[in-house]
């Protein structure tokens, strides 16, 4: 099986090992998007909205650990990363 390793890309330090999907695994995971993306797109407005709501929500809990992972993955230094999530708020 082959194997994806991500690096910080300011340390140089190994963060983790993904194992890479198969074609039949990656054709099953589009489908499944291309059913949420068709119930999503069936959703009233209002119930969009309260999802959204509940993300951002979510988000904002969540956002310092959000931003340290960014900043680890993406080598964003911490206040880049807290602003990019703050936009999505």
């Amino acid at each position: 099986m082959d194997i994806l390793t991500t690096y910080n890309p300011s340390t140089g330090e190994k963060l983790a090992d993904y194992p890479l999907m198969q074609q039949e695994e990656l054709d099953r995971r589009l489908q499944e998007a291309g059913e949420a993306y068709r119930y999503w797109s069936a959703l009233e407005v209002a119930q969009r909205s309260f999802a959204v709501g509940n993300l951002a929500r979510e988000l904002d809990r969540d956002l310092d650990d959000l931003a340290r992972l960014m900043s680890e993955e993406m080598g964003k230094i911490r206040p880049e990363a807290e602003a990019e999530l703050k936009k999505c708020i």
